[in-house]
């Protein structure tokens, strides 16, 4: 799996981050339902090991927007009352694969920007 070059983010990804994530890149192709017909599919890379998961729901299906129930438990934070209230470990990034390479929200809007 390719990884384009990542920016580091400085706070941790929780349920409200995703939501101003997704404000961030409104009308842009940084967002699940402007890319997703392109083939682009919503997933989270943890910059420290490498890998890429792609979102999915808590039974296991892949998810067509950004959700934390999938991921595995080591890329939580200790503590909160449940995985979607606690936040993920600082590597852990929102993006998109498309062919088998990941794309940060940012990267996904500016390549499509060229495309559209």
């Amino acid at each position: 799996m390719k990884t384009a070059a990542i920016q580091t983010k400085i706070h941790s990804i929780c349920t409200k981050s995703l939501t101003l994530e997704n404000l961030q890149h409104e009308g842009t192709s940084g967002v699940s339902r402007n890319n997703r017909k392109l083939g682009f599919v919503p997933a989270f890379l943890d910059t420290d090991s490498g890998h890429v998961y792609q979102s999915r729901y808590s039974n296991g299906k892949p998810a067509s927007v950004h959700l934390l129930f999938g991921l595995p438990g080591q890329l939580f934070k200790k503590g909160g009352p449940s995985r979607q209230q606690r936040p993920v470990k600082k590597s852990v990034i929102s993006g998109f694969l498309l062919e088998e390479n990941f794309y940060t929200r940012g990267q996904a809007a500016e390549i499509l920007k060229h495309i559209n």
